[in-house]
């Protein structure tokens, strides 16, 4: 397989470089690094369908038009490309991109990236085209009709495990003790009844492991997931609902919506071996309620509660075959409770009106929480909010 490299340097001496115009080298399975350099006239460059991994403009100061979509980029240096219109990269690794010298940029096509648009985008003073690609975005998500659907809950409670159930996938990080492994915002899509689904799987908040910047960049991710709409909250518990766990969820209802964000929350008690039995989870029903007074409000008004069972499955070690057949049939049962919820229950979207008031006021009441509330939650995340905030949303 030739190195796009080599294939340019035997191909563009100086002379060539100072005089070209337009270079494409589309569809030649080329691979490796690219450095473009030198290339003072060149316009427009077409090095997409390959399988490049990164590229460098240096000194092509003419160019207008990029397009580097479909190949293995996880790098993409630019530098000051002040008359640079149109950049195509989708389809591509990249995670971060910095566009602060692309004064001029008009399109920018970015999709099928791991890119994070608040946090992986620097667009610098061109603030025109920041908005402008949120709000596409924003709309992007509306009209696909993606339903999200958020997970919160402390530490070990069985987010992940939930996430995997829902999505039929084993790709959110488990643990078979109670230290967090959930680093990242974790999402997934599935579909169900032709009917897309986004799982959003939280970072655990009350994770000693994770700075004050890891977790306020993480709340503003989590956040940004949910620009096309919420369509549930997963409120996920082990059994008595936490002090930290209430603090949480009353920062969501009061960040998420102006309306009661009640009707658009599932209370899903997992560990549960008894979900069958109907006496049982009515017993367990009464023994929460009457632990959380606090949380009466949501109780009353919510979509009600599901039991599940989530014992661990082939991909866990330390189980016989018999032990693992027997898990794996609980977890399809409780796969099937859920997904039966969500199709006759969770079937409303809740657009935002604005993203950005949504972190403003994510701001305002962490900052009023952490004043009267001593948890280690608010306390180590209020200045980071807005340091994170003032990085990524204020450019």
């Amino acid at each position: 397989m030739p190195r796009v490299q080599e294939e340019l340097d035997k191909t563009c001496n100086k002379e060539a470089r100072e005089m070209l115009g337009k270079l494409n080298i589309r569809g030649r399975d080329l691979e490796g690094g690219l450095k473009l350099e030198d290339f003072v006239k060149l316009k427009e460059l077409d090095c997409s369908n390959n399988k490049i991994t990164s590229l460098e403009i240096v000194n092509c100061p003419s160019l207008e038009r990029i397009i580097c979509s479909e190949n293995k980029l996880e790098k993409l240096s630019l530098g000051n490309l002040e008359k640079l219109e149109e950049l195509y990269c989708s389809k591509n690794q990249l995670t971060k991109l910095n566009l602060q010298g692309c004064i001029k940029l008009k399109k920018f096509y970015y999709y099928d990236n791991p890119l994070h648009l608040l946090t992986g985008l620097d667009f610098g003073k061109n603030k025109k085209l920041r908005g402008e690609i949120l709000e596409e975005s924003k709309q992007r998500a509306i009209e696909t009709r993606v339903k999200n659907i958020l997970l919160i809950g402390r530490t070990g409670g069985g987010k992940s495990t939930l996430a995997n159930i829902l999505s039929r996938t084993n790709e959110f990080r488990v643990s078979s003790s109670l230290m967090p492994v959930t680093k990242e915002v974790q999402v997934k899509e599935f579909e169900l009844n032709n009917q897309k689904y986004k799982v959003i799987d939280t970072v655990g908040f009350d994770d000693p492991n994770l700075n004050e910047r890891e977790v306020a960049s993480k709340i503003v991710e989590a956040y940004w997931e949910l620009r096309g709409g919420l369509t549930q909250i997963l409120f996920v518990i082990d059994g008595r609902i936490t002090r930290e766990e209430i603090k949480i969820y009353n920062v969501i209802n009061k960040t998420i919506s102006d309306k009661e964000i009640s009707k658009y929350t599932t209370i899903v008690r997992t560990k549960f071996p008894s979900f069958r039995d109907g006496n049982r989870c009515k017993e367990e029903w009464d023994k929460i309620k009457r632990e959380n007074k606090k949380l009466d409000k949501l109780i009353n008004s919510c979509n009600g509660i599901i039991y599940v069972d989530n014992p661990p499955s082939r991909f866990s070690s330390g189980y016989d075959e018999e032990e693992i057949r027997l898990n794996e049939k609980r977890r399809e049962e409780s796969k099937n409770i859920l997904l039966k919820h969500l199709t006759e229950h969770c079937q409303d979207i809740h657009i935002f009106s604005n993203f950005i008031p949504v972190i403003d006021s994510l701001e305002e009441i962490v900052r009023e929480e952490s004043l009267n509330f001593i948890g280690r939650f608010f306390n180590k995340v209020y200045k980071a909010v807005v340091e994170v905030k003032n990085k990524c949303i204020q450019m």
